[in-house]
């Protein structure tokens, strides 16, 4: 899991997991974008085909095909 991950539970509905984590500042080009990606072992390699999308605010809401999940 993500370092900076300060919080993981299950979400709204059934089979969605809530993702928190501290904000990003960037005093440059607000606002701060999030990429969000999803693997199935601790230190995998982010890539477009483990994206699991984007998001500007410091949470993300994921539908999980499954348990043994890792995000990054």
């Amino acid at each position: 899991m993500f370092a900076g991950l300060t919080a993981a539970a299950t979400g709204p509905a059934c089979g969605e997991v809530r993702l928190e984590w501290d904000e990003g500042f960037e005093s440059c080009s607000p606002p701060v974008s999030y990429e969000v990606y999803r693997g199935t072992s601790p230190g995998f390699v982010p890539s477009p085909d483990n994206r699991v999308g984007s998001a500007l605010s410091n949470e993300f809401v994921d539908v999980t095909p499954g348990r043994g999940i890792d995000y990054t």
